[in-house]
């Protein structure tokens, strides 16, 4: 989708029961990583 400023926009939409979470943002860069990659993982 282009927005009316020329720019080309993307959304991403989670919805729940009870919340709907709509993202909608510019410059989308999708990687791909290696398999078993983990960067935030919280440790004990």
């Amino acid at each position: 989708m282009v927005g009316e400023v020329g720019i080309a926009f993307h959304e991403a939409a989670v919805e729940t029961e009870c919340h709907r979470l709509r993202l909608i943002f510019a410059d989308l860069v999708v990687a791909p990583v290696a398999t078993g990659l983990s960067p935030f993982v919280v440790t004990d």
